[in-house]
């Protein structure tokens, strides 16, 4: 998640609540949705559409500690970076059932 807000400028984010350099609880983050097995607590979506995130998106290993994944959503945005070949890559999440990219640059 540090990755995320670092590579996407969460600085400049209009909604930014618990991002940063240092993250403490990835389930307190603003746009983050967590489900848990009894034991561990993990990352079912994220969204932050329409929240000003800008960076390049081309390495795929930005979520790869996201493995359970079912939604993400980052709509609205002035992302840049191949979107088809970041898209394609999300193949190796099993649990992803909803991606929005739309209006990035």
């Amino acid at each position: 998640m540090v990755q995320i807000s670092n590579v996407l400028s969460s600085e400049n984010w209009t909604k930014n609540n618990g991002w940063g350099s240092t993250i403490s609880n990835m389930c307190s983050l603003y746009g983050v949705i967590c489900g848990t097995d009894g034991v561990d607590d993990f990352v079912t979506e994220l969204n932050l559409a329409a929240n000003n995130l800008t960076g390049n998106i081309d390495d795929i290993t930005l979520l790869s500690n996201l493995m359970n994944l079912e939604k993400l959503d980052l709509d609205s945005n002035s992302i840049v970076g191949n979107l088809t070949t970041f898209s394609l890559n999300l193949v190796q999440f099993s649990n992803l059932t909803y991606v929005d990219l739309r209006l990035n640059e």
